[in-house]
């Protein structure tokens, strides 16, 4: 994941460099026909000669930024470093390119033109450096972005993980605890390790069923450090991690487990094997999240009608708010604030218990036929699947996404067996293989999480355009809708 997730920053931030470079001599070039407005150039820029400037500028301005040692990323250095790499690299453009115009013969732009550039250049680059590591600053004292990081492993290795993670903040790396096997057990710890922990870190009860760590935790992603020797002792821990769904990093030699994937990756400079069984961070799946904002934003303009009929039948014809709120589990067991409109009376809940018996589903979630709780307008709502609408504000705030596994209530994720908990290694989503392929009519809980397991280890961009295009069918029919 450490790998992808530079190689996905690293592109997106030249990307960004480019548009700053072209931006710069752009504006450049129209403040100077601003600045001499009534004196005449024997030479006119031309389409061509902008295309011929940047074909040059652009590679170049890259080109400099990554000998100077800007690429990969700049967050562990000073910033009066990183203004030093900026300045070389815009005073090299500049020469260069002063050498180069007069090679092309692009006379039009004239010295001021450049010497514009050169200040702007300069400016912008700057002022993207301060404003990204102002963000992200913000951003990491908030928890945003971070993932949650166990280690399991002997005492002697977990202290050089421990320090790769806080020496490479930039990571995004949130180091959730420890738990510490010595021996051929897990450590016990005495009363004051238990206080203090080691290394200022929290140290998980090794007596603890490790899924439930894991759970309680969020935990996405696990570190193994252990000796050779150790392995074996560790691959019940293992196949455990890999029933919850949690990316897990081992420091030790190679070996065989049945795992979707595995790749060998860096934790500042520390060799790691990774077994995975998500879908890798990519440019596929920030483009899933660009699509998630982009399609919820879009959605909820185009509903923005039937949200206020909706609303307002609700209010009408029955006491009681507009939206229902419900705390639902989200990726790696994160709790989230569910919303959708409120289609049962408001003592739903309270006479869940006087109903259970009628319960059509077979394990933790609860579902029944013609269930009397659901009010003549909600039943409406619900057919038509109107009342998920306001999830596209869960999509948006990145709780939930277009399309994934339904986001289940927290009773039901503890009444989850071992290998069902992998639906929680993905994002939840409004839409998913269950509803497109059954909805109702699968009573089995077995079945509904072999199609989100399903789902989870086939994503593509296409299986997602796939299912929100079978989604709209099944919406406007009324498929498996009760």
């Amino acid at each position: 994941m450490i790998k992808q997730r530079n190689r996905v920053l690293r592109t997106a931030n030249v990307l960004l460099d480019s548009v700053i470079v072209v931006a710069a001599m752009l504006l450049a070039c129209f403040i100077r026909t601003r600045l001499t407005p009534y004196v005449h150039y024997p030479f006119s820029v031309t389409v061509n000669d902008y295309f011929r400037m940047f074909a040059l500028i652009i590679p170049l301005m890259n080109l400099l930024l990554y000998m100077n040692g800007l690429y990969p990323t700049n967050r562990l250095r000073p910033i009066k470093n990183v203004v030093w790499i900026i300045f070389k690299a815009d005073l090299g453009v500049v020469a260069v390119f002063v050498l180069m115009l007069y090679a092309f013969r692009i006379f039009a732009l004239g010295r001021m033109a450049i010497a514009i550039f050169a200040f702007l250049n300069f400016g912008m680059f700057l002022v993207k450096e301060i404003v990204i590591r102002k963000a992200l600053k913000t951003a990491r004292k908030k928890g945003l972005g971070l993932c949650n990081v166990m280690i399991i492993g002997d005492r002697e290795l977990i202290p050089e993980i421990v320090k790769c993670i806080m020496d490479n903040p930039y990571l995004g790396l949130n180091l959730a605890g420890i738990y510490v096997l010595e021996s051929e057990k897990a450590y016990i710890l005495n009363s004051d390790e238990k206080e203090k922990g080691f290394w200022g870190i929290k140290v998980f009860d090794p007596q603890r069923d490790i899924r439930l760590i894991l759970l309680e935790n969020q935990i996405d992603n696990v570190v193994i450090a252990v000796g050779k020797e150790k392995l074996s002792e560790t691959e019940e821990l293992l196949l455990k991690c890999e029933e919850f769904g949690a990316e897990i990093w081992l420091y030790a030699d190679f070996f065989e487990l049945m795992f979707a994937r595995k790749e060998i990756d860096t934790l500042g400079g520390i060799p790691l094997l990774i077994f995975s069984t998500t879908p890798q961070y990519s440019w596929a799946t920030v483009f899933k999240r660009m699509l998630d904002i982009i399609g919820s934003l879009v959605l909820f303009i185009l509903t923005v009608p039937l949200i206020l009929l909706a609303s307002a039948m609700i209010k009408l014809t029955s006491p009681g708010p507009v939206l229902f709120r419900q705390k639902r589990v989200g990726l790696h067991g994160r709790k989230f604030i569910f919303y959708k409109f409120r289609s049962m009376v408001t003592d739903a809940e309270q006479r869940r218990q006087e109903i259970s018996a009628h319960n059509i589903m077979k394990g933790p979630v609860f579902k029944i036929k013609a269930d009397p709780r659901i009010t003549p307008v909600g039943r409406f709502l619900r057919s038509t699947s109107i009342d998920e609408l306001p999830q596209l504000w869960n999509v948006l705030k990145g709780d939930m996404s277009l399309v994934g596994p339904r986001p289940p209530l927290p009773r039901e994720v503890s009444d989850y067996r071992g290998w069902q908990r992998r639906r929680l290694s993905m994002r939840p989503g409004l839409t998913c293989l269950w509803q497109v392929q059954g909805r109702s009519k699968i009573t089995d809980f077995d079945e509904w999480a072999r199609l989100d397991l399903k789902y989870i280890d086939n994503w593509s961009l296409w299986l997602d355009s796939v299912i929100l295009f079978k989604t709209i069918f099944v919406v406007l029919f009324r498929v498996g809708a009760e």
